[in-house]
């Protein structure tokens, strides 16, 4: 940590004073390196309202910077432990950069903190599809179908039945 970051983690907040500088000493004093918005980012670092962080690590990882987004999920979990959908986006960067154990490790957490969280399931079985994991990838998406099944989510049932119906394709052959 710097000694900004550091003064500010005790403080829970970064104050106007602390943003209120051009963008190169706030990069050099957060260790940001890219955006224009720093200053929003900065102040992002210390809300109190996980979804803003899955904003910025979204916003990040759409904008094509993944390492920089796996800095600020990394970020995140320490502040919010226990927001799973962290994990989701955590998991999703890992697989993006080839650290395939670790997004399965960080999408495991996001399902052991929210077992119904679809989202960490989707990226389990495109993963598993990526890597040729047939049966694997196709016990993912049953598990969805039938979740799916028992909320009475009949139509959205039918997209991970039709991607077990292609592994059971690819298993056969």
């Amino acid at each position: 940590y710097t000694t900004l970051f550091r003064s500010a983690v005790e403080r829970k907040r970064l104050t106007r004073d602390d943003v209120n500088v051009d963008n190169e000493t706030l990069l050099r004093n957060l260790r940001l390196y890219d955006g224009n918005d720093l200053r929003v980012a900065a102040i992002l670092l210390f809300h109190n309202d996980p979804e803003e962080w899955v904003c910025l690590i979204a916003a990040y990882s759409y904008a094509g910077k993944s390492k920089t987004a796996l800095q600020w999920f990394q970020n995140a979990i320490q502040r919010f432990p226990e927001h799973a959908i962290l994990y989701v986006y955590g998991g999703d960067l890992c697989k993006r950069l080839g650290r395939i154990p670790e997004a399965f490790k960080h999408w495991d957490h996001a399902l052991k903190l929210d077992s119904t969280l679809s989202a960490a399931k989707y990226s389990k079985g495109f993963c598993y599809e990526e890597m040729c994991e047939w049966q694997k990838a196709y016990e993912t998406w049953m598990d969805i179908a039938e979740e799916d099944k028992r909320n009475g989510r009949i139509h959205e049932m039918q997209y991970p039945l039709k991607l077990a119906e292609n592994c059971l394709k690819e298993l056969e052959g």
